[in-house]
């Protein structure tokens, strides 16, 4: 039997946003406050780094609050599940609220959920048969055209927009939301980051400060949406995809080598639009910083100057899987704004298990 023939590719419109995250609980309120600067992070109470090696008891002072980026909307109480399920709720009320997507609308439109890897913790939240039936029972809104997750990571979000563009052209959905979630901000997550080195404090400066986020991007076919004279605010192109060889986990640096091969293809040139401004899941770590500097030498002479990269991690927290929605808010904003460095934006992300994707926004017109 000969295989079925690919899907038609199809330009993608981003004609709604959400974002629940630290610094703001919209789309706009939030891009405007990581474009002024504006940080949340602050010590979490009740939870409390390792100290450092061989100090102990009296030795090692006061214990160390952990610092992180929380909503500050999140009831104390919720644990990890519960809180994904807030922050994703929390951001698919958002957009429903907004008109980007009304209730009329849902029986065309697929669903499509990017959720947290599953780690040793995560993997205990069950999160592929507990989550979407969940989150639409709360939500209200049952009669999806399409509902399906994949646990990803950061990467994870960007399969999802592929997958979005793999349904939209086969006509059989009006529209996709790709609704990505994530937190740290769990005790149990907290203290398997923190003994496995990952999380900022004195025993361990070479780690991030963890956060919570949850994102949302609404498509369509970009003709689809010019009938219908929708306001449009950016253009998606297909995600590039490759993997790093030695992941984050391993005790030696990345190559650069999956980053390098995600991003050059999507590249115009030393004189071209893309690449000029990017923005990416850096969170701190010096394992992306250096992978990010070894891939620059990897795409040279391919690769132009470099005029913005930007990094919303340093002032939100690590947002895992949500900060690729986020990144992709950004970028639109910054065009809708008229405050974007260059005529396209590189958006690239990487998840711990080596997974590197990268995708072109262009204004929406």
């Amino acid at each position: 039997m000969s295989a079925a023939a690919p899907a038609p590719r199809v330009d993608l419109a981003v004609t709604g946003l959400a974002i629940v995250c630290p610094v703001g609980l919209s789309a706009s309120a939030a891009c405007a406050a990581l474009r002024a600067g504006v940080s949340r992070l602050a010590e979490l109470d009740g939870y409390f780094c390792l100290p450092p090696e061989g100090v102990a008891g009296e030795a090692a002072g006061e214990p160390e609050p952990i610092v992180a980026g929380k909503v500050p909307t999140l009831p104390d109480g919720a644990d990890g599940p519960e809180r994904l399920r807030l922050l994703a709720l929390a951001a698919l009320q958002r957009i429903v609220a907004e008109g980007s997507l009304g209730r009329k609308d849902v029986s065309r439109t697929a669903l499509l959920l990017a959720l947290p890897a599953a780690d040793p913790v995560v993997a205990t939240w069950d999160l592929a048969k507990t989550f979407a039936p969940e989150l639409c029972r709360r939500a209200a809104i049952q009669d999806w055209a399409v509902a399906q997750g994949t646990q990803g990571g950061p990467v994870g979000a960007f399969r999802a927009i592929d997958a979005a563009r793999a349904l939209l052209g086969t006509g059989r959905v009006d529209r996709c939301l790709v609704l990505a979630a994530d937190t740290y901000v769990d005790g149990a997550r907290l203290a398997h980051l923190d003994e496995g080195w990952r999380i900022r404090s004195q025993r361990n400066p070479d780690g991030f400060l963890p956060g919570e986020a949850a994102s949302a991007v609404l498509l369509e076919p970009a003709r689809a949406a010019a009938k219908r004279k929708a306001r449009v605010l950016g253009i998606v192109g297909g995600p590039a995809f490759a993997t790093e060889p030695v992941a984050v986990s391993a005790d030696r640096w990345s190559t650069g080598r999956g980053l390098a091969e995600a991003i050059r293809p999507l590249l115009d040139g030393p004189q071209g639009a893309v690449g000029r401004y990017m923005l990416c899941n850096m969170n701190g770590e010096a394992y992306p910083a250096r992978e990010w500097a070894i891939a620059q030498m990897r795409l040279a002479p391919d690769l132009p100057v470099v005029e913005s990269l930007q990094h919303p991690a340093d002032a939100i927290g690590e947002t895992g899987t949500a900060m690729a929605g986020i990144l992709v808010a950004c970028a639109c904003q910054a065009f809708a704004r008229g405050h974007a460095p260059a005529p396209a934006a590189l958006v690239w992300v990487g998840s711990d298990d080596g997974a590197r994707a990268a995708a072109v926004i262009r204004p929406g017109g």
